[in-house]
């Protein structure tokens, strides 16, 4: 049976597919800087979140380091629109053992494409809304 990869998350330890839904996760809870300044370059500061991920080596492998490529769109609103603007990161997980890895580090996020309107907004329509009173 061939050594897997494995992983820690914050709460589980995880498969390689669990490490791409990490690495994604990696990026969209991100505080980061480089992220805060791509929103402000569009307009006032709205979501992000990615879309794929690519790993950087072979499913038998297990480096010292787990880097995925993760791509994504940061938001952003205007005045008259909501746009996002197409993004590729790269998060690394760190080997803390044999087969583990510990928690992933953004270590690079850069605009790969120009500022659309964004079509977030589109799966919200029709949608049913609820609100409760706090009382």
């Amino acid at each position: 049976m061939a050594l897997r990869p494995s992983g820690i998350t914050s709460f589980w330890l995880t498969t390689m597919q669990g490490m791409h839904s990490a690495a994604r996760q990696t990026f969209e809870d991100s505080g980061d800087a480089r992220v805060h300044a791509i929103k402000r370059e569009l307009g006032f500061p709205d979501g992000h979140w990615a879309t794929s991920s690519r790993n950087h080596f072979a499913e038998d492998e297990v480096p010292e380091v787990l880097r995925f490529d993760v791509e994504g769109d940061i938001q952003a609103y205007t005045d008259d629109s909501s746009l996002a603007v197409p993004v590729k990161g790269v998060v690394d997980f760190q080997r803390l053992g044999r087969r583990i890895y510990g928690k992933g580090t953004l270590v690079s996020v850069e605009k790969c494409g120009d500022a659309r309107p964004s079509d977030r907004e589109v799966a919200l329509d029709g949608g049913d809304f609820y609100w409760m009173s706090e009382d």
